[in-house]
């Protein structure tokens, strides 16, 4: 989780450890005890950045989801078309769940242990990114760029979507994350009825 290439911080190589423990292992069979022997450090080091191991879940899906957020902020601006929101949308959706597979495997199937304060703070986050999403298709088909079956499950279908690519998606697989998002991009189309561009897929062309 270093950025540009910036040394990984002791705290930063703990969460990476406790990803790949939490996605492999699975949260419960996971103690600290082994994530501190995984970073090779004395568990009371461990404890010094993360008091209990719900601090660790919770620091992996506030990553998630402030990231995830801020990819729908770009996606979703104020002056672009419909049409043009709902690509780069599916766009940063499906990428996110190709790139941090794990994290989101954790995120999905593991948010009910935490507090009910940090879960609630979950749910928020997930009913302000579904609304968005939602507000952004009742818009297409109200301007008549979209052909819609109904709102709700077309929301739903496509948020489902993006978010099971985390339980299938391998790096070394036979598509990049760019590739995939060709492909999403264009069954989110048909979703949304309508017919798919010949130009090239739109964030290739602001890449």
């Amino acid at each position: 989780m270093s950025h540009h290439g910036a040394p990984v911080t002791t705290s930063e190589l703990m969460l990476q450890i406790a990803i790949r423990s939490f996605a492999d292992r699975g949260y419960e069979a996971t103690s600290m005890r082994q994530i501190a022997q995984d970073v090779g450090v004395k568990p009371a080091s461990l404890y010094n950045h993360y008091p209990a191991k719900e601090d660790l879940l919770w620091a992996i899906v506030e990553d998630a989801i402030t990231e995830l957020e801020a990819r729908q902020d770009a996606a979703v601006e104020v002056d672009v078309t419909p049409l043009r929101a709902l690509r780069t949308f599916v766009r940063v959706h499906v990428r996110y769940h190709a790139t941090h597979a794990q994290e989101a495997r954790i995120v999905n199937a593991r948010i009910r242990v935490l507090s009910s304060e940090r879960y609630a703070r979950v749910l928020d986050f997930r009913k302000r990114y579904e609304r968005r999403l939602r507000d952004l298709l009742v818009g297409g088909d109200a301007d008549g760029s979209f052909d819609l079956v109904d709102v709700k499950t077309t929301t739903f279908a496509i948020l489902q979507m993006g978010m099971a690519i985390s339980d299938w998606y391998r790096p070394d697989g036979e598509l990049d994350p760019e590739e995939l998002c060709d492909r999403y991009e264009r069954h989110a189309l048909r979703l949304i009825g309508v017919r798919v561009p010949d130009e090239p897929a739109l964030e290739r062309l602001a890449e």
